[in-house]
């Protein structure tokens, strides 16, 4: 195993901090155990060498797979189900009171894409429910190209299958022969997967009325906290939502979001004239 010194492990730091928010400052076993060996089996002979050539080109396949490698991706189907109450039985009977027809979701750092299909099923079986005409779609985006791959193909262990409600297995899930299982057709169809860097400023461009970004602020500091929740607040339009883990807080002073319960916050009117 190549060895990783505190010299290069500052510099993986900053780089991190700098190209995508998280703060890694408390992860050195992480950042070496997760890069160690696969350097090596690329060739090279030390962390200053992949170093010297990942931060040189951020554009790079070698800097995507780095990413790919130490980002954290742990998620669950119905993961702190109080997000997916408030979304039933207060956020989308809201949403088909204002008549809205089509209902748009974000799903950021989506991961491997259990929450996306999580919401979808909640929302796909509520419009059934209430015979309603609005459709919807939700949007999956993570900074890691591999996970990404694993939520399109939206094919799972078994383990996750009884972390669905039973009536939802048996209308959104197909068993396969291996024991795994996968997402139906349909549902799929209502979901699209882009790459995406949270603090890249370009972001955020289309509107949505409810916004999951959920355990991912706990790895990022304050100064880029407080740069996203611009972002955010942004991108979700008038009287929407915004969700988040049920660990992390924001906006202090409450400018931009408004506190509804723990994960979740409703989207505050700021003039431009306060942003």
């Amino acid at each position: 195993m190549i060895p990783l010194d505190e010299h290069e492990f500052h510099r993986a730091v900053e780089y991190v901090r700098a190209h995508y928010g998280i703060n890694l400052e408390k992860k050195f076993a992480l950042v070496q155990a997760r890069l160690s060996l696969d350097i090596e089996r690329k060739g090279y002979r030390s962390f200053k060498e992949y170093f010297d050539k990942v931060f040189a080109a951020p554009q790079s396949l070698e800097a995507q797979q780095m990413i790919d490698k130490i980002s954290t991706n742990h998620t669950f189907f119905f993961r702190e189900p109080s997000c997916f109450e408030h979304m039933k039985n207060t956020a989308l009977p809201e949403l088909l009171k204002r008549g809205i027809k089509q209902i748009s979701i974000w799903s950021a750092a989506a991961s491997t894409g259990q929450e996306c299909y999580s919401i979808a099923m909640l929302l796909d079986d509520y419009l059934r429910a209430h015979k309603s005409e609005a459709s919807f779609t939700v949007v999956g985006t993570d900074i890691n190209s591999q996970v990404l791959k694993t939520a399109a193909a939206g094919v799972y262990p078994q383990s996750e299958f009884f972390k669905i409600p039973a009536v939802f297995r048996g209308r959104y899930c197909t068993q396969r022969s291996d024991g795994s299982f996968e997402i139906c057709a349909d549902l799929k169809s209502k979901i699209s997967w882009h790459k995406n860097n949270l603090i890249d400023p370009t972001n955020a461009v289309f509107r949505y009325h409810l916004l999951f970004c959920r355990n991912v602020m706990i790895y990022f500091d304050a100064p880029t906290k407080q740069k996203l929740m611009q972002r955010l607040h942004r991108a979700i339009y008038d009287d929407g939502y915004l969700y988040l883990g049920s660990t992390e807080t924001i906006d202090p002073g409450r400018k931009y979001f408004a506190y509804i319960s723990p994960s979740v916050f409703a989207k505050n009117k700021v003039t431009k004239y306060e942003r």
